[in-house]
Order: structure tokens, then sequence, then C-alpha cells
């Protein structure tokens, strides 16, 4: 009888640690905010992407400088090729890097096989004036074709597979204009002027593959990020409300907060959380969703004191549940790179479950 208890006693504190253990594992309510602007550098700052234990992004608005980031301020290398007159970088697997080198007055979409900042592919061609690469993911790099016409310019969304002979044109038949934002798993995500309306734009490899997820009524929408079978983004104008789709327009979810006046937008997921911005216009917060509006989070409140008062956005998330994105100072003159590392962090959840299940057997065996 005494044995039977005893394997009873076991497999109730087997099964109460794996509760414990996914209740941890799927809260990580608690955020270390790391400023990643590095002391040497003025002007402003932004994290666009992250993996593998990389984040990147550029020095001012538009290509001053690209960044590569290992985790701190004082890891960033700063990437601008010898003889160009700018660059910036957008997406990451880690090692690789996407973004753009800028020859005033063109840019060339280029992907970086290193952190050194000479050592990347140029991937301009098609017969564009300009390139620009946005994101990365799943090998594939994804952005915009720019042709220089009178009245300004004009956008083609493309793909590329690491070479500038892989480009791919995704301009969806009679579209004016298009940008692609984001790519994983065979999937590409951005925007598309049609005929009818300005649509979040889903392909997967082809022109022709291009769905329209606009949910009924909508007139105005872009998609952002995607991973696996989620895509994110946003519906309407001013105020916008963040979204969520599982592949078609049928499947948009409103990530809105609730609340009079309130607009948000999402710009990233990695298939379990959605992250990006939420607020009154003037005044958003760097947030993070699970999967509806009821589950809104606050990034913000981690931020140092001397941020609080300005504006948050979170730009993506990795598949670590890391995410990136920048903060303003007070002021509203100056903006600064931030990443999100959650407490307990997934490697350390790890370790405690291993080391709770090794004392439990030992436990056990005698």
């Amino acid at each position: 009888m005494k044995e039977v208890d005893k394997k009873m006693r076991f497999r109730m504190t087997i099964s109460f640690m794996t509760l414990v253990l996914a209740t941890l594992a799927n809260s990580q309510t608690e955020y270390k905010a790391t400023i990643l602007h590095p002391d040497w550098l003025g002007g402003s700052t932004f994290a666009y992407g992250a993996a593998n234990g990389a984040q990147v992004g550029m020095h001012s608005i538009f290509g001053a400088g690209g960044l590569i980031w290992r985790g701190s301020p004082e890891s960033a290398v700063y990437v601008r090729p010898f003889n160009s007159t700018g660059a910036g970088l957008t997406g990451t697997d880690g090692t690789r890097h996407a973004g753009f080198v800028q020859f005033s007055p063109v840019a060339h979409a280029a992907l970086w096989r290193s952190d050194d900042p000479e050592d990347y592919i140029d991937l301009h061609g098609g017969g564009y004036d300009s390139t620009v690469a946005h994101g990365m993911g799943g090998g594939e790099q994804v952005g915009r074709g720019i042709f220089s016409v009178p009245a300004g310019e004009e956008f083609h969304a493309v793909l590329w597979r690491g070479s500038a002979e892989s480009i791919v044109h995704l301009r969806p038949e009679g579209s004016t204009w298009s940008i692609a934002r984001a790519a994983h798993s065979g999937s590409q995500v951005g925007v598309a002027l049609v005929p009818t309306a300005q649509a979040a734009a889903l392909w997967r490899g082809t022109a022709e593959s291009f769905v329209n997820l606009n949910p009924p009524g909508i007139t105005n929408a872009e998609a952002n990020g995607v991973f696996g079978g989620q895509q994110v983004g946003r519906v309407g104008g001013i105020p916008s409300r963040a979204a969520l789709w599982f592949g078609s327009a049928e499947s948009f979810v409103d990530l809105n907060p609730s609340g009079q006046g309130m607009m948000s937008e999402a710009f990233g997921t990695n298939g379990k959380h959605q992250v990006g911005i939420a607020g009154f216009v003037s005044a958003g917060r760097a947030v993070r969703w699970s999967g509806s509006a009821e589950s809104v989070f606050d990034l913000h409140q981690f931020l140092p004191t001397e941020l609080l008062p300005g504006i948050s956005r979170a730009n993506f998330i990795d598949e670590s549940g890391v995410i990136v994105g920048e903060a303003e100072n007070a002021l509203r003159t100056r903006r600064f790179a931030v990443m999100w590392t959650p407490v307990p962090e997934p490697a350390t959840l790890s370790i405690i479950a291993f080391g709770l299940l090794a004392l439990t057997l030992r436990k056990r065996r005698k």
C-alpha cells in the first residue's frame, strides 16, 4: 500500500511540475528592455529585425548606416560599405542580413553574408532604377523595385533568393504599385494598390498567387509581418486597427484594443505572439498580443524611466520571443533602438525544467 502511495505521489509531482513549467513558459509577462543605441552614436536608431541572437536596424530614418547588434549597445557594428552614401538593415537570420546600400541618388538591395560591412551581395537588377530589401525569412529576401517616373516614383513588389539573378516580380496584375515587406516559409506579405482598394497582400512566390486580405468593406489595409500561416498588419486609415489573418480575407481577426479613439497596427508575428503599437494617435505604445484584442500586453512599461514619457513601437518578434523596436525620448527629438527580452528567457525555463526533473528522479531512485 505504501508503495502504491509513493507511486501516486510521484506521478502527482511530475504532473504538477509539468503544469507549473507550462504556465511559466506561456505567461512571460515580464520583459527586460535593453536600449541598443550605442553611446558613441548621435541621432536616432531603429531596430527592425532579430534572429538567433542578432538584431539589425539602422541609424537615422533612411540609410545613414546599418547597425548589427548581438544583445547589447556595446556590440554594435556600424554598416556602411566603402564608397556608399548610406545603408540600412531590415532583416536577419542571425548570420546573413538584408537591407540596402545607397549610392545617391539610387539604392541597391543587398544581402550581407556576415557582420563585415563590405561582405555583401548586390541584389540590384530587374531593370529597376533602385531596389530596397525590406525583410527576409526562409532563405528569401523581399522588398521593392523602384522606377523613377515624371510624377515621382513607382514601386513594384519583388522577391530574391540570395542573388540578383533570382529576382521574382510580385506585382499583381492590374495594380498601380506594390511593396513586399516580410517573408517566411515560402509566403510573402505587403501591400498593393489594386483597382478597388489598397490591399493587404499575401503571395506564395509568384505574382499570380496574390491574395487580397482585405475583409469586406475595407478599402485601406496593409500586411507587415508573416510567420507560418499567420499574417499581421492593419486595416483602416486614421485611426487604423491592428489585424491578424490566417491566409484569407475571411480569417481576419481585429486586434484593436477597446476604447474610444484607440488606434493600433501590428508589425510582426512569431506564430504565437504578435507585436506592434497601440494607443491614441499621438501617444502609441509598444504592445504584444496573443491572438486577440483582449490579450494586448503593454511593453512600454519596461522601458527606462527617461523614455517612459515618449512613444514606442515594437517592430519584430523572433521565434524565441525576443522583440525589437524603438522608443522616443520625452522631447520627441530622438528615437532609440530597443530590445525586449522575455523574463525568464525560454532557455532559462528549459534549464529549470531539466533541473527539477533530475532532482525528482534522483529522489525517486532513493
